[in-house]
């Protein structure tokens, strides 16, 4: 017998350079892999509305359906209008959420690519790299660090090694998490989202781009321009980050040797 669960969510947004998947199967809520309002946000769908749905199975020229009714809970008062109010809002801060986590993803990743190369650099028998490299390096991981706090605490600014206590710094709620947790709020609600949650949706529409922005700076530009230093060098480039943003190092032409780094599309 097969088993296909719905958990009443619609198609999850698909995520630039993938495919969305369907709603409840590989790799989406309700589904093996799934996420939740965690890490896996940004490929939530949102739950339908109460309505008359249609669930079809086909094999080979053989095709079956049945109806489907989905109803709210009968205590609750959620009128028509409300009901659009929210999906509308929900709609606008979507892709913010989806911005934002990307941003967050790629930041994180960088920051660890770039480290893990300088403090290998470090380590006794290890090549020697040129001062304007290290120097170079140094300065983009301040530069990182800058432009971490809108995405969460930089490490050196984190507890200590061993986890106790709080961090040495108290920043503001990270971009990311405050839209997950707004759109959290709002989906959740059988209601119209509140004004306060309306002005939020307008204020990181205004600030989540232009943040994301420069994490796309940092790795388009500042890590492509690093990479292009040590691959002039002759030194491996840094991996630029698997997730988010792309880019960071220089694609290679027709004179370039394919094994060469320099050669390889990040």
């Amino acid at each position: 017998i097969n088993r296909f669960v719905w958990d009443l969510r619609a198609r999850p947004p698909a995520t630039p350079g993938a495919e969305a998947p369907a709603a409840g199967g590989e790799g989406a809520p309700g589904g093996p892999g799934g996420g939740g309002f965690g890490g896996g946000f940004a490929n939530l769908g949102f739950r339908v509305d109460p309505g008359d749905y249609t669930v079809k199975i086909k094999m080979g020229d053989t095709e079956l359906s049945k109806p489907l009714k989905v109803i709210d809970d009968p205590r609750i008062n959620f009128s028509t209008e409300d009901r659009a109010k929210k999906r509308a809002a929900l709609n606008k801060l979507q892709p913010i959420v989806i911005q934002a986590q990307q941003a967050q993803s790629t930041i994180a990743s960088l920051r660890t690519n770039l480290n893990t190369a300088i403090e290998a650099w470090k380590r006794p028998g290890a090549p020697r790299i040129p001062d304007n490299i290290k120097k170079a390096a140094d300065d983009m991981l301040k530069k990182v660090d800058t432009v971490y706090v809108n995405w969460g605490t930089p490490p050196p600014l984190a507890s200590s090694p061993g986890g106790a206590g709080p961090p040495l710094v108290q920043l503001p709620t990270p971009l990311n998490q405050r839209a997950a947790q707004l759109m959290g709020a709002i989906e959740n609600a059988s209601n119209a989202p509140t004004e306060y949650e309306l002005a939020q949706i307008d204020i990181l529409s205004k600030r989540i781009p232009p943040a994301a922005d420069e994490v796309k700076k940092l790795v388009s530009e500042d890590l492509a321009a690093l990479n292009n230093m040590m691959i002039d060098a002759k030194i491996p480039y840094i991996p630029p980050p698997t997730a988010g943003f792309g880019g960071g190092g220089r694609r290679g032409g027709d004179d370039e040797d394919a094994d060469d780094p320099g050669g390889m599309d990040p």
